[in-house]
């Protein structure tokens, strides 16, 4: 099976490089309103400590999540943690937890 790539070009090289220079901490220190940062501890294009790294910068209501079973794209996956597995997770729906706990979070911030 052949796999299509995003061709290379001046402008995805550029996003790249703008996004790998870029430190975000000064962005995050600037919020200060309710965030909610849930990620898995399977997570293996995000550091799962970089949730609480976050939580120190912001200055608003701070609330995070770090499920053991759950992967970046937010499916449980039992097997060990590997981008290799995420054309199989991208054919589940996003975890119900995860819809639940975002919409559970809301309704506290507008008047739980």
């Amino acid at each position: 099976m052949r796999h299509e790539r995003m061709p290379r070009s001046r402008l995805t090289d550029l996003w790249l490089r703008e996004y790998l220079v870029h430190d975000p901490r000064d962005d995050l220190a600037a919020i200060d309103r309710p965030v909610p940062a849930i990620t898995g501890a399977k997570d293996v294009q995000v550091d799962p400590d970089d949730v609480e790294r976050i939580g120190g910068l912001v200055t608003g209501t701070f609330d995070s999540e770090v499920p053991g079973d759950l992967t970046h794209l937010l499916r449980r996956d039992p097997a060990p943690p590997g981008l290799w597995r995420y054309r199989a997770q991208l054919a589940r729906p996003v975890d119900g937890w995860i819809v639940q706990r975002i919409a559970e979070w809301a309704r506290c911030r507008i008047g739980c």
